[in-house]
């Protein structure tokens, strides 16, 4: 099997279980992300993977890792950080935003947050 058949095969096994455990179907799916299900079913039978657009619309949608997605372990102390802070809850996360004193983060698309930070 190839690195791109590996890759492929890696991210739908991980896109079915991460749509699931949203409690969602494909069709569910489809209408949240605003990624037609025809496309996404398109890509599947051709053997592709999204572009990298689509896999932001798909990794928030589904709040998950892009790395999470594609099945990638980042194998280092940061990564191992990184991976237990996606796999934190809410209520885990509101707890490590109080201990470091961090503000609630503010629902804002990416363009509105670069203007706020200039």
């Amino acid at each position: 099997m190839t690195r791109n058949e590996k890759t492929f095969e890696a991210f739908w096994a991980n896109l079915e279980l991460e749509v699931r455990e949203n409690g969602m179907n494909f069709s569910d799916f489809a209408k949240e992300s605003g990624i037609s299900y025809r496309t996404l079913m398109g890509w599947k039978a051709k053997g592709r993977t999204p572009d990298l657009e689509n896999l932001i619309i798909i990794a928030d949608t589904l709040n998950c890792s892009i790395d999470k997605l594609a099945g990638h372990v980042i194998n280092n102390r940061w990564g191992a950080y990184v991976s237990a802070l996606n796999e934190a809850s809410a209520k885990d996360l509101k707890v490590i935003r109080a201990v470091l004193g961090i503000e609630e983060p503010v629902n804002e698309t990416p363009k509105e947050a670069a203007k706020r930070l200039g």
